[in-house]
């Protein structure tokens, strides 16, 4: 905090008594004092935050990039997370030999001078990146991590991982040449797979039980992992409603502790409000599957061969799909495989890995990589340790099934795990998951499928009997609908200049 005042001290003679302003609530591992005869650059930001860099006053001109990039930043942090600075100044100082890199104590920043100095005479390109990176990592930890603050080192990721992804967003406000979301994709994503298909891995929030084991969780599974599905999470979610399940999570929490379950609800609560998310999902169910289980799902993208359609697997062994999926449909896997580098066969890790994946697309007709809400989840509904109850399952099924998106695979998940689900709930046909299922149906293939299926399942239908038969008859229907009406609607659709192929979003 800024000095208060500054008054000699009685009967010591050139000795001064500075006292400082108080304090907000705050952990104090983020307290720190310098005491130095450096010196500094100073501006103000747009938010009225008094901004000051310090150095050695023999390179305190190579703190100027630095101290450019500072302000800017810290206001770009403001408006993103509609939460202000707290604090009335913020200095950030270069400490030479400093051993940590740099360390985010509050309104008072400290950097080792290779990360925070810069001289385009001498320095090189990749030195004035890590500038920017590691003024922004440093910066984002003043809400993630300062503002609020982990109730226990189990959640230092929400630290780290969010001030590893947030970095970016910083640094693409001041430099957007640089295009620094995707080289995201190689600093981050990617090369952290190298970390996590191993066997040793580690997930991305891990029980601390003692001081040793607080120095092995800073690693690059709790930076860049966390930061990878916290960019997954931003991209199905949509980027306003990722901004304002943040910002209702920092206002709730400020100058206390939180723990990841409570950024899960107000994030989930910001996507059912927006309808970004299904009435019956939450960001815990995902995301808990990337956060409590180590590693990576395998998934198959595979080519139709005329090139109009892609089908999408996850799991199985020996490069054999589990299920597979048209890109205009979703389904819910029964078995999942982590990726591994090397699989051991005599390993005694007997975890049962499952992931929700959320999954977007594009095509040529309309390409657009900027949009990145979900189109469909690869994932678990009928299975008890899901997180999904299992009077909601159904739901679930129906959601995906009810949409033209999910239809198609819905049904072709219903016929391969029918003795499955049918177990799930205790020896019973659920007629709504059959009718949700075929009730567009309309081509000859659609019709053998249906009536294959009710002579393959045969006793087991006897719940839901009245339920396949009409399921036929309206699949009848529909064709017959078809064969009046189809190459009317579709000459007409290309004489006024529509197309008759089907998008693939």
């Amino acid at each position: 905090m800024p000095i208060k005042e500054t008054i000699p001290m009685e009967q010591q003679q050139g000795w001064l008594w500075d006292q400082y302003q108080t304090t907000v609530p705050m952990s104090t591992y983020l307290l720190a004092f310098v005491i130095s005869d450096f010196g500094y650059l100073k501006a103000t930001t747009k938010g009225d935050v008094l901004f000051k860099t310090w150095a050695k006053e023999s390179v305190l001109y190579q703190a100027t990039y630095a101290h450019q990039v500072g302000p800017a930043i810290l206001d770009h942090f403001a408006v993103y997370f509609n939460q202000s600075y707290p604090l009335p100044k913020l200095d950030q100082i270069a400490v030479a030999g400093f051993p940590a890199g740099a360390m985010e104590n509050w309104g008072l920043v400290t950097y080792g001078e290779p990360v925070l100095l810069y001289d385009s005479a001498v320095s090189t390109p990749i030195n004035k990146f890590y500038v920017v990176a590691f003024v922004a990592h440093e910066l984002a930890h003043q809400w993630f991590g300062n503002l609020v603050t982990p109730r226990w080192w189990t959640d230092i990721w929400l630290n780290e991982g969010f001030a590893s992804y947030i970095e970016f967003i910083g640094m693409q406000s001041v430099e957007p040449s640089w295009k620094v979301m995707e080289l995201f994709l190689d600093l981050k994503l990617q090369s952290v797979m190298h970390n996590d298909d191993v066997q040793s891995s580690h997930p991305v929030r891990i029980e601390v039980n003692h001081p040793n084991e607080i120095t092995q969780i800073f690693d690059r599974i709790t930076y860049s992992k966390g930061s990878t599905i916290i960019r997954m999470m931003n991209h199905f979610l949509t980027e306003a409603v990722f901004r304002h399940g943040l910002s209702t999570y920092l206002d709730a929490f400020k100058y206390n502790n939180a723990e990841q379950d409570d950024l899960w609800r107000h994030l989930t609560e910001a996507a059912h409000e927006a309808c970004t998310l299904p009435a019956n999902l939450t960001v815990k169910t995902i995301m808990d599957t990337w956060t409590l289980q180590m590693g990576y799902p395998v998934i198959k993208v595979e080519r139709s061969a005329d090139g109009t359609s892609a089908a999408v697997s996850q799991g199985g062994g020996g490069g054999q799909a589990v299920s597979s999926l048209h890109l205009t449909s979703l389904s819910r896997w029964p078995r999942q495989e982590r990726f591994l580098l090397v699989k051991d066969d005599n390993s005694d890790d007997t975890h049962d890995y499952k992931w929700w994946v959320p999954l977007t697309y594009t095509g040529q007709d309309q390409p657009d990589f900027s949009q990145t809400q979900t189109k469909v989840y690869l994932s678990m509904a009928f299975n008890g340790k899901s997180g999904i109850g299992k009077q909601d399952s159904s739901r679930v099924f129906t959601a995906v099934a009810g949409n033209d998106a999910g239809r198609t695979l819905a049904w072709s998940y219903l016929r391969t795990n029918w003795k499955r689900i049918y177990d799930y709930f205790g020896g019973k046909a659920k007629p709504g998951l059959i009718s949700t299922a075929t009730k567009d149906f309309n081509t000859e293939q659609h019709l053998k499928e249906v009536m294959a299926f009710k002579e393959e399942r045969g006793a087991e239908l006897s719940a839901a009997s009245r339920t396949i038969d009409q399921a036929i008859e309206k699949t009848k229907s529909n064709m017959a609908w078809m064969k009046r009406n189809h190459n009317t609607i579709t000459a007409w659709l290309q004489n006024e200049g529509y197309t008759v192929h089907l998008k693939s979003a």
